[in-house]
This record gives C-alpha cells, sequence and structure tokens, in this order.
C-alpha cells in the first residue's frame, strides 16, 4: 500500500503568481518519484471552479488532510503561511508526522519513529 502525503506551505501570500502552485507542483513530483501518492491544495475544489472564501477552501483541503493523507509535507519557504499553522497544529494534535520535502525518501526507505514529527510552522529543519 502506497503512503499518501498531504502537501502543505504558503499559498496566499503569493497571489500573484498562481498560489505558490509551482513549487507545490515540485514536491507532488519529487513525492511521486519517491513512491508516495500526493495531496495537493490546489486540486481540492470545494465550489467547482466558483469563487469561494479562504475559511471554505481551508475546511476543504483540512477534511483532506485528515480523512486521506498518512503524513504532511512542507514546502519549503519562510513566508507566514496562516493556513500552514492551522495544518500543521492540526496534523499535531491528530499526531500525523510532519516532514519537510528535503528530509523525505523514497517510500521503501522512510522510518516513521513512534509518534509524530512535529515541527515548527515557520521551520524548515535545517532544509
Amino acid at each position: 500500500m502506497r503512503l499518501t502525503a498531504y502537501i502543505s506551505g504558503p499559498m496566499s501570500a503569493f497571489k500573484n503568481s498562481n498560489l505558490n502552485e509551482p513549487a507545490f507542483r515540485a514536491v507532488q513530483s519529487s513525492l511521486e518519484e519517491m513512491g508516495y501518492n500526493t495531496i495537493v491544495p490546489h486540486d481540492i475544489d470545494p465550489l467547482q471552479d466558483q469563487v469561494g472564501n479562504w475559511e471554505m477552501h481551508m475546511r476543504a483541503d483540512l477534511i483532506e488532510m485528515l480523512a486521506k493523507a498518512d503524513f504532511v509535507v512542507t514546502v519549503s519557504g519562510d513566508q507566514f503561511s496562516e493556513g500552514k499553522e492551522i495544518e500543521m497544529w492540526l496534523a499535531a494534535k491528530m499526531k500525523m508526522p510532519v516532514v519537510p520535502h528535503c528530509n523525505v525518501k523514497p517510500a521503501d526507505q522512510m522510518f516513521w519513529p513512534e509518534g509524530s514529527v512535529l515541527l515548527n510552522a515557520y521551520e524548515d529543519a535545517g532544509c
């Protein structure tokens, strides 16, 4: 069974550059090459292409994260992100592993320690 990674990172700060989608897609490609399934917030569309508010999109993203992801992978970047902060807090409360993208190993080499790997939402843990 392939593990599924939810990709978390700053989006709202990138309104003029497609919500940081290129960075998310690069992480997605890398993870899929390493043998993981991925969930990318850009693919979650709670309103079928209608414009919605930030809260509605966050709710839809969090539902996907909690229902389908085995762990969370963070996109590099030092931009503040309220959404990323919420995702990290919720992942910690649900004891979901959180791993910076640069620390993810291929699926057959990844070791999950007892409990979860918790990160500050603003750190990339040496990446």
